[in-house]
């Protein structure tokens, strides 16, 4: 019968249980224009959110999808490559897409990985 080689250092230990996401999407908008608002962290967990509220406002047929970040308190890169890859459905769409600045540190890590002039920013009201 073949002996069990579980490691002795992790012997009886349970896995971690997942993160819970700290990240939320609240839509709104009209026919015309999609309010997409992101509050918390954008990463794996959350870019699969933002990206399936995405595909339902192209599907119902607006005309713009304005993502609001002033409220995201972290993203990392694969945040910005969800934000690129709407940027890029957006256009085959025929769909515009704009974006409202986030804090400091979220524009920071558009700045340095040169995504700034890759994306339609308007100013905050």
């Amino acid at each position: 019968m073949p002996r069990d080689h579980a490691d002795p250092q992790t012997a009886g230990r349970q896995a971690p249980a997942p993160m819970p996401s700290s990240f939320e999407v609240r839509t709104g908008g009209d026919d015309d224009t999609f309010v997409l608002s992101l509050y918390g962290d954008l990463d794996l967990v959350g870019q699969e959110l933002m990206q399936e509220a995405c595909d339902q406002a192209i599907r119902a047929g607006t005309s713009q999808i304005v993502v609001d970040l002033g409220t995201l308190t972290y993203i990392d890169s694969t945040g910005l490559g969800a934000l690129l890859s709407l940027s890029r459905l957006a256009h085959a769409c025929d769909v515009r897409l704009v974006l409202l600045p986030g804090p400091p540190e979220v524009q920071r890590l558009f700045a340095l990985c040169g995504l700034t002039e890759s994306f339609s920013f308007l100013p905050r009201p």
